[in-house]
């Protein structure tokens, strides 16, 4: 019986040495375009894929496109990406198991590159093809560290059959997943109670920043902290409900060099209309 079991466990990890991986094109190299001009990327057909995907542990760095709409996918990206829904799998294998911070990153990027077949063509807007790939991305929109960057790939070809997992994961992540509600419009459009106009009875009163010291835009009383004072200040106005989660959420983006901007000039104070159009900035 022991000599059967041995025998076993050897055919698997014979199996698995044999395992091959092939690449689904034949091309040797492929376009990455770096401002508006064609730079090739050769393929590495020499390395075996689970190597190229633990080379994903780092160090690397995205490569500059000269535009900042362009994501600058590493060489071993685009030749795991080779491998297409086959390289899938042994990806996830990895995301799994790694502890690296950087290679959890490289496997979702590289999972957005085969999903969009390794063709960055568009600003903000590349169809993606990959069923498996996406499939894959939808599954780690929970984890904490990768949800926000999977959300904002996504989002750059929203598919209606991603809404289930959306709600799914909201209704089951307890930490910030606002990133997921401001992505709901890119699916659905306006025809939800979503980025509606505030009632003017609301939208025009005033509301002040409350700046100790209007200089200080960072520590204890900087800017995020201000922002949600004032968010608190609104939960005083009748028939007004600011979600809880929103206040305990990392306020971010182009958003806040405008309410920078509006605190830096503005001594009176600001409409709710005019403080909640600047925050939803993005």
């Amino acid at each position: 019986m022991k000599f059967y079991f041995t025998l076993f466990l050897f055919l698997i990890a014979l199996s698995a040495r044999a395992q091959k991986f092939k690449p689904v094109t034949k091309r040797d190299s492929i376009n990455r375009t770096i401002g508006y001009v064609a730079s090739w990327v050769k393929l590495d057909k020499t390395t075996s894929l689970p190597t190229l995907i633990r080379k994903l542990a780092g160090p690397w760095e995205f490569v500059e496109t000269g535009k900042g709409y362009w994501i600058g996918y590493t060489d071993d990206m685009f030749s795991i990406a080779n491998y297409g829904d086959a390289a899938v799998e042994p990806l996830l294998a990895f995301l799994d198991t790694t502890k690296s911070r950087i290679g959890r990153i490289g496997v979702v990027y590289s999972l957005h590159l085969i999903g969009i077949n390794s063709c960055v063509a568009g600003r903000f807007i590349e169809e993606f093809q990959s069923t498996k790939a996406r499939a894959a991305l939808l599954t780690h929109l929970k984890d904490d560290d990768l949800g926000e960057t999977i959300m904002r790939l996504l989002i750059r070809d929203p598919w209606l059959s991603d809404v289930p997992k959306l709600f799914e994961t909201m209704r089951n992540v307890n930490t910030n997943n606002w990133y997921i509600a401001g992505a709901l419009p890119r699916y659905i459009g306006t025809e939800l109670p979503m980025h509606q106009k505030v009632l003017d009875a609301i939208g025009l009163l005033t509301i002040k920043f409350p700046f100790a010291n209007m200089n200080n835009f960072n520590g204890p009383y900087g800017i995020e902290m201000q922002t949600r004072e004032m968010l608190r200040t609104m939960q005083s106005f009748a028939n007004v409900n600011v979600e809880e989660s929103l206040l305990n959420a990392e306020i971010w983006g182009g958003s806040m060099s405008s309410i920078r901007n509006y605190a830096s000039k503005d001594t009176t104070g600001t409409s709710v209309h005019a403080f909640l159009r600047t925050l939803t900035r993005t």
